[in-house]
């Protein structure tokens, strides 16, 4: 099959594709296959392309973008309204939060209370509503610091000694404790004295700094170590595939910057050995064969990426993600089969 054939197929398969997207998608497989002729025939090139997976990938890819499309369409439309509803409340306000103010003080008269400073604030009704609202956000903030400050504390009884964290946590939950006593007080009374309630604040604030201040300190003393001969090695793998066919495509996966050598073994008949260096404290290594295909892929192992870091910090010290990174893939090949090896 010819260039132009495949991707007049392609074009036909993505029907429910509007124009703009067809054409970047044919686009996309013309420079692919123009590239890949570099070095292959085009023939070749064309039969290593599966039809029928390319049009499932694009139009799950399609489908994705479209859907994240319409969400976003559906947000800037939300906030439209909201923008608008927000500027009648702001006019609304102003009026009603005079007019109660007036109310309020004349009422205070009357009972002969204390007429309140220029620091005082009365809340009107739609105040109030903004404030329960942000009350509750409080709440769910609260909840999640808890989680935060729970953590940090398993985890200073497990040896990491970084007082720093569940100090910043504490204060934070200090701070948002103390503004929730302020929005109910404030449900209660209806005025807030400014004044009143700013030192509290700036002793909070101060104390989260210093907080901060401590935290920048923990870090300063941790080691960074680079060489993991002491605590890792790197792990080796071997795995041997017969060469079944004429022809056999070596995958790699692309997310990661693919980095292997080739190496010639005349003791290798219709064979390939591939060896893989890696740190299984990062790395999963997958490799998958059937007749024409072999798929080598690395799988980054979140648990115990995350246990080696917390390893680390028992011991005061960061692990560099890069050196953990590291991986090498030697693959060895008879000369005579290099030929029937096509990378991708």
């Amino acid at each position: 099959m010819r260039k132009k054939k495949f991707l007049e197929i392609l074009n036909k398969k993505l029907l429910f594709l509007d124009d703009r997207s067809k054409k970047d998608i044919l686009q996309k497989y013309d420079n692919m296959i123009c590239k890949k002729m570099i070095k292959v025939k085009e023939k070749d090139v064309i039969k290593s392309l599966n039809l029928d997976f390319i049009v499932k990938k694009e139009m799950a890819i399609y489908k994705t973008k479209l859907f994240f499309k319409r969400i976003k369409n559906s947000f800037n439309k939300f906030f439209c309204v909201l923008k608008e509803k927000l500027k009648l409340f702001k006019t609304v306000r102003k009026k009603t939060s005079k007019a109660e103010k007036s109310v309020f003080h004349q009422k205070n008269k009357t009972n002969g209370v204390t007429s309140y400073s220029k620091n005082t604030y009365v809340f009107s009704k739609s105040n109030k509503i903004i404030l329960f609202i942000v009350g509750i956000i409080l709440y769910i903030v609260l909840f999640f610091l808890g989680i935060i400050f729970f953590i940090n504390v398993v985890a200073f009884l497990d040896g990491i000694e970084l007082y720093s964290f569940i100090l910043i946590s504490f204060v934070l939950i200090l701070i948002v404790c103390f503004s929730l006593r302020c929005i109910v007080d404030k449900l209660n009374i209806g005025v807030f004295n400014f004044k009143k309630y700013n030192r509290y604040y700036i002793i909070l604030i101060s104390l989260l700094g210093c907080s901060f201040g401590y935290l920048m300190f923990d870090i300063y003393r941790l080691e960074e170590v680079d060489d993991f001969s002491e605590y890792y090695t790197m792990s080796r793998e071997t795995n041997m595939f017969d060469i079944d066919s004429d022809e056999v495509n070596v995958k790699f996966n692309h997310i990661y910057d693919n980095k292997y050598n080739i190496k010639y073994d005349d003791s290798l008949d219709n064979e390939i050995k591939i060896v893989a260096n890696y740190y299984r404290n990062y790395y999963d290594l997958v490799i998958k064969k059937n007749r024409n295909d072999l798929y080598v892929s690395f799988h980054v192992n979140s648990r115990d990426v995350i246990s080696t870091l917390i390893d680390g910090l028992k011991q005061k010290s960061i692990y560099n993600l890069n050196e953990l990174k590291r991986y090498d893939i030697t693959i060895y090949i008879n000369e005579k089969d290099k030929n029937k090896i096509n990378f991708i």
